[in-house]
């Protein structure tokens, strides 16, 4: 009976989330169609700066304690009660250490306006503190359908308030105001929901809470390191190079990480609750965890295959012909956003479903090790194009270190060869579709004539269908999870 609820959970989940995903990408790249139209490339350089300070700070205010929650099945209502309250109180104090310290960020990267920027834009860690936590709850009851419609409503509105101020003249404020009013009406709207199956009580006491923040604090220790690898190339970029070369980078990245990350969500965000009832079973774990990793590579690949095949096209759509020269760039960030792709599943699915957070931890320390000297080499030899290039290396070299430092400790028996077979296949498919698509760029008459929506219907048909075909047999298993 459990087996067919968490089934049921597992399909009705991953369609709201796909719906989400689908609706909340086509809403961003129009938000961002609109204001690459309108605002300079060095305002995005400077947005990617402050939101890189508050992801960081972000982390702290959560301490972990999402992930405490999704592990853990019997919480009561004093202590998670407790954790929201102290949540908060946190969120507050870090707004003003974020505030008190908006001078040193803006001599650093030497923006005196940073010092205007910073303080407004940190209003969002206070923001999401209102609702995060009963996003959390929804997530573990399965209640999909309710967050992928408050995810829209918000991205909707925040579209919206995007263009009315971009074409009003506003200019940056344009993009902060958007940010924010997504971040609130989200957040606003998961409290209002959620505070009535899970009402709060005014309780504050560590004493109750301490083995959820024991939990948490491995899970926060690794997030700060991993946050710190994943922004390092902004955090390095930023100084080094000029902030529109800063900006159209942050751009793309966002672009790549938005596919990956929204894909990836629709999966994880599902699963998750279900492999934490399957930990003890080691070997149906093995076996999903195998099925799972199979559909998201195929996925993110097929996606990613497609951009790639048509990158110039794709640049100039969303944001305007003056970025179709950055089509390079695209294409190795989509290679990392491959790679990456089944690194994050990984860490999702073994990591918080297993409570294993201090395995977490440790891994992340050595990507922090290892991530600046690809960036700082690649950024120092060929500018932003030299640390898409040195990324694209690093993701690919990262999957073999994960299965080693991580899921060999969770999951002894799962090889390097049950590793292989997951990425050989579609990675050899996909080398093959873009030699195939190189050449029709530029030696097939017909193709050259193509206008950017027939190229993509194309590469779509072409790619995805012989996908299905090829690996028919993988899909069929991630849906009869």
């Amino acid at each position: 009976m459990k087996a067919k609820q968490s089934r049921s959970g597992f399909v009705g989940g991953t369609v709201w989330t796909t719906i989400s995903f689908v609706v909340v990408t086509i809403v961003y790249l129009l938000r961002i169609s609109i204001l690459t139209r309108y605002l300079d490339k060095s305002d995005f350089g400077l947005v990617a700066i402050v939101l890189m300070i508050l992801g960081f700070t972000n982390i702290f205010a959560d301490l972990g304690v999402s992930s405490a929650l999704l592990s853990q099945n019997n919480v009561n209502k004093k202590e998670y009660s407790s954790l929201y309250w102290g949540g908060g109180i946190i969120s507050i104090l870090l707004y003003f250490v974020v505030t008190l310290s908006t001078p040193l960020f803006s001599r650093f990267y030497n923006e005196p306006f940073l010092n205007t920027l910073i303080p407004v834009m940190a209003v969002d860690l206070i923001i999401s503190a209102i609702g995060r936590q009963f996003a959390v709850f929804k997530q573990k009851d399965f209640r999909f359908k309710e967050l992928a419609i408050i995810k829209i409503v918000s991205e909707l509105f925040s579209l919206l308030v995007a263009a009315v101020l971009a074409y009003n003249g506003y200019g940056i404020w344009s993009l902060v105001a958007s940010i924010l009013v997504a971040s609130f009406i989200n957040s606003v709207l998961n409290f209002i929901l959620g505070i009535k199956l899970h009402p709060l009580s005014f309780n504050l006491n560590y004493s109750q809470t301490k083995h959820l923040y024991k939990i948490g604090f491995y899970q926060a220790g690794s997030q700060v390191l991993d946050y710190i690898s994943s922004q390092i190339d902004i955090l390095i970029l930023g100084k080094m190079i000029p902030m529109a070369d800063m900006g159209v980078y942050s751009i793309i990245k966002n672009l790549v990480l938005k596919i990956y990350s929204s894909i990836n969500q629709i999966v994880t965000k599902v699963a998750v609750p279900i492999f934490s009832k399957l930990k003890d079973n080691t070997v149906k774990f093995r076996e999903k965890y195998l099925e799972i990793s199979s559909g998201i590579m195929l996925v993110n690949t097929v996606c990613y295959l497609i951009i790639m095949v048509n990158s110039s096209e794709t640049l100039s759509l969303f944001y305007g012909s003056q970025y179709s020269k950055y089509a390079d760039i695209l294409q190795f960030l989509c290679v990392w956003g491959v790679f990456s792709s089944i690194v994050n599943c990984a860490s999702v699915l073994i990591v918080i479903s297993t409570g294993r957070t201090d395995l977490g931890f440790r891994w992340t320390q050595l990507r922090l090790f290892l991530n600046p000297l690809f960036i700082v080499v690649g950024a120092y030899f060929g500018g932003i194009l030299g640390t898409a290039i040195a990324q694209a290396i690093y993701s690919f070299i990262t999957i073999f270190f994960y299965r080693e430092v991580v899921v060999k400790k969770i999951l002894p028996s799962l090889s390097n060869r049950d590793f292989l077979l997951v990425l050989y296949r579609p990675i050899l498919l996909a080398a093959t579709f873009y030699c195939v698509f190189y050449f029709a760029r530029n030696y097939v008459p017909l193709y050259l004539t193509m206008n950017v929506y027939l190229k993509y219907s194309l590469s779509a048909i072409v790619i995805a269908g012989c996908y299905f075909l090829v690996f028919k047999n993988s899909i069929r298993n991630v849906v009869k999870l």
